[in-house]
């Protein structure tokens, strides 16, 4: 689904009113009405409404579904922030159109309001805010942080028009102050703040149709999306009767060393719960113990390192041979930075033209010089978390942090690689320059392992013949929903990688009954 700015907004509406004589005030109206619905189920039992608009258009959406409210026979009641006087045309016009139903009407005065609004606020059940949209800039002024204030404080759901009032439609973040709101109902297409606003502030998003011709929205050229499961849900959907191991590919998994095998495991155990056929954990043969009953599905092979631990120059030819037959090629986590293992790494990476997952201290053996990934001649899909792409930019994690949008698709597109930027709303980055931002995942999956199971998970769509592109696609969403589910189970304290591993196989059924929802948060 695409993403758009409010630049990007502005022109379909104007594209839509040129083009396909669509006018401002029919979007407006269907925006009402949508809105109207939303807000009437999230009613239940309860039937206060209380819809606080702005003097601009967000605020005539926002009028229009209080009128579309009471002609359902709900009790809505309406706070202006400005006079008449100063509403946009539009905002003016859809208060026209209500005179005639008599709504309780409240006006905001320039003096202390903060009884009256906090009153209003206790009488209602649900509350719209309309109070600004994305055409707003600058930070709110101190009269509108205290409005957006008092209403936070209310403690009644919150239904945000497009935007929750407050956070910059382009950049997610709250300017001066931003309503909580529990629910927004992205217009037409969500707006790319709305995404990458933290979920205090926008808890659900649900994207609904307001009457932009789809051919107008599929001519948009937007480089940045929405991850949904329409992306990438019908590769993998119920399997032939007639299925076997064969058809789901070979994952081989290059990982680990002396005391940290456990990475590995984590990464097969994930690959093989996501799907693929079979599983081969290549660990340093001075690593490898006994056998492991726990992981009695995953094949294991020792691979020479001169019974050092770790990966050696000596085990870049053993892998090789290893990796004959395989589908696709997991490398990196647990294997650590010796120097050894860094030309381990950057020897073996252009010796095979397999499909390459490169993760953790495989991404930290080629941080001196990322330009070996332009000498690939296979695909390689890079999983750095903010330090490790720090690392390959001689930058530091909170550089990454402050532009993780534009380092992504400038490293994808230099390097020609599909890069996934872990963290809050996963980035996939593709060697065209496109961005697609991931919505699912939570606070609780920070901790050890979950690294490591996306590896895996991005692995075994590869090998079920995804494309690279909905490999990562399907990986960073299917991730993020096991973790969803786990918080669900256990909460968001205490989660571990494996939790979110047995999940998988559910995470995969949840996205195929998404296939087609208006809930994208």
């Amino acid at each position: 689904m695409k993403l758009v700015t409010s630049r990007q907004m502005a022109e379909l509406e104007a594209l839509a009113a040129s083009k396909y004589k669509i006018s401002n005030l029919e979007l407006m109206e269907h925006a009402g009405k949508k809105v109207a619905d939303i807000v009437a189920s999230a009613l239940g039992e309860h039937e206060n409404v209380l819809v606080i608009a702005g003097k601009g258009n967000n605020g005539g959406d926002a009028l229009a579904s209080a009128r579309y409210l009471l002609n359902r026979g709900i009790k809505a009641k309406i706070v202006l922030t400005e006079i008449p006087q100063k509403l946009s045309p539009l905002a003016l016009k859809e208060i026209e159109w209500l005179k005639g139903r008599e709504p309780q009407v409240h006006i905001l005065g320039d003096e202390d309001f903060s009884k009256e609004l906090s009153l209003l606020l206790d009488q209602s059940d649900v509350i719209v805010d309309g109070i600004f949209g994305t055409g707003l800039r600058g930070e709110l002024t101190p009269r509108y942080k205290r409005i957006v204030e008092i209403i936070n404080a209310s403690g009644k759901k919150i239904v945000s028009i497009d935007i929750p009032s407050g956070i910059s439609s382009d950049t997610g973040e709250p300017l001066g102050s931003a309503v909580r709101a529990d629910m927004v109902v992205s217009l037409g297409l969500p707006k790319i703040g709305v995404v990458l606003a933290r979920p205090l502030f926008a808890k659900e998003v649900c994207v609904v149709d307001i009457g932009l011709p789809k051919e107008l929205i599929d001519s948009l050229d937007a480089d940045n999306h929405l991850i949904t499961p329409d992306l990438f849900v019908h590769y993998i959907g119920k399997r032939p009767e007639t299925s076997h191991k064969g058809d789901f590919g070979h994952v081989l998994v290059l990982a680990g060393s002396l005391g940290k095998i456990g990475a590995g495991w984590l990464v097969s155990r994930a690959a093989l719960r996501s799907g693929a056929g079979l599983v081969t954990y290549g660990m340093p043969e001075g690593a490898y113990g006994k056998f492991d009953v726990r992981n009695a599905e995953i094949m294991v092979e020792p691979i020479s390192d001169k019974r050092s631990g770790y990966f050696t120059e000596e085990s870049i030819e053993v892998s090789r041979k290893i990796s004959e037959g395989k589908s696709v090629i997991a490398i990196g986590p647990g294997i650590g930075t010796a120097r050894e293992t860094q030309a381990f790494v950057k020897g073996f990476i252009l010796r095979t033209q397999l499909t390459l997952v490169l993760d953790a201290d495989g991404i930290n053996s080629i941080a001196d010089n990322p330009a070996i990934l332009k000498r690939r001649q296979g695909t390689t899909i890079l999983t750095p978390h903010p330090g490790e792409m720090g690392r390959l930019l001689g930058v530091d994690s909170k550089t990454v942090n402050a532009s993780r949008i534009s380092i992504a698709r400038r490293f994808a597109k230099e390097y020609g690689v599909f890069l996934v930027l872990k963290g809050h709303r996963s980035i996939v980055a593709t060697p065209k320059g496109e961005v697609y931002i991931n919505p699912t995942g939570n606070p609780g999956m920070a901790t050890a392992g979950m690294g490591d199971a996306l590896t895996g998970v991005i692995a075994a769509f590869v090998s079920e013949k995804l494309p690279p592109l909905e490999a990562s696609l399907a990986g960073v969403y299917i991730h993020g929903l096991a973790g969803d589910l786990s918080m669900e189970a256990v909460g968001d304290i205490g989660i571990i990688a494996s939790d979110l591993i047995e999940r998988i196989p559910k995470a995969i059924q949840v996205a195929r009954e998404r296939l087609g929802s208006q809930r994208v948060i």
